[in-house]
């Protein structure tokens, strides 16, 4: 915060401050001009030059270094400043103080978890994901670097972490492609892989893993750590019923066509919305029971 003699030049200005509104002042996490104080404890101290706070003595207000609060009053006092003066919906992010979340406070999503398992040069390859997992991504892509260059990998989708110990338990592969780069720790490629504009797989969550063909790694091969990811919509308001696989807020004949393309075998897709692993007969009358707006 400035002070008010960086606008004016006048000597008699210096100290001087806008004061700030002590509405809501029990929410704030630091004070004064420059933030050095967390508390308002602190600031009290400050103000009555106690526990070794000390106030700017140049250009003083007679008013400022004659304040005493008593001992009795103070708990008293800061109750009002931290409670008393506090709107409970500003503090609750209520209406109308409501607001959106900011991407950086939610979890990393595509998250790591886990660990890799090394191959040639006892290098473990690492996943690339920089893209986020919304709803109707087309050009969300997986990226491996740091494996064998030249070799052969392949991307393996599963519902839980522990299903990517197991072949058996993958609902998807990727691939296979064959890595730029070559020697150990050199290789590196990316797969395209389109999210379905789907309201069955909002929410969803999915473990990727890279597996790169390796003579020197465990079975013949290396894997990455896992990574998690959680199918969200770009669009919160979006997304929100059943059949509407193209998230546009009504089932429709574009559903339809969606879901008669992905006939047979399927999963991630957003046509199996009886979540059997296939999308069939009872998908359709799930999506035709839904028809019309949402």
């Amino acid at each position: 915060m400035r002070q008010i003699i960086e606008v004016t030049a006048n000597p008699i200005d210096r100290g001087r401050f806008k004061v700030p509104s002590l509405r809501n002042v029990g929410l704030k996490t630091t004070f004064m001009h420059n933030g050095r104080l967390s508390t308002l404890n602190e600031v009290l101290d400050f103000y009555t030059e106690t526990n070794g706070q000390v106030q700017f003595p140049q250009n003083q207000d007679p008013a400022v270094a004659a304040i005493v609060i008593p001992p009795q009053v103070r708990p008293a006092l800061l109750d009002f400043l931290t409670n008393g003066l506090t709107d409970a919906r500003v503090r609750d992010e209520v209406f109308p103080f409501d607001r959106p979340t900011l991407h950086t406070e939610l979890a990393p999503n595509p998250l790591v978890v886990g660990n890799g398992t090394p191959g040639s040069g006892g290098v473990v390859p690492f996943m690339v994901t920089p893209g986020t997992p919304n709803l109707g991504n087309d050009t969300f892509r997986f990226g491996v670097d740091g494996a064998l260059g030249g070799a052969e990998a392949r991307l393996q989708l599963c519902r839980t972490a522990d299903g990517a110990s197991s072949d058996s338990n993958v609902v998807a592969t990727l691939g296979p492609i064959i890595l730029d780069g070559s020697g150990p720790g050199a290789g590196f490629g990316t797969l395209a892989w389109g999210i379905a504009s789907s309201a069955r797989l909002l929410g969803d969550v999915v473990f990727a893993q890279w597996i790169v063909t390796d003579p020197a790694g465990v079975k013949g091969e290396s894997r990455s750590a896992l990574v998690r990811l959680q199918f969200y919509a770009a669009d919160p308001t979006s997304c929100g019923c059943t059949g509407d696989l193209n998230c546009n807020d009504r089932v429709g004949f574009a559903d339809l066509v969606r879901l008669l393309n992905n006939w047979g075998s399927c999963d991630l897709c957003g046509g199996d919305l009886d979540d059997d692993g296939i999308v069939g007969f009872t998908d359709l009358v799930v999506l035709l029971g839904a028809w019309g707006g949402c």
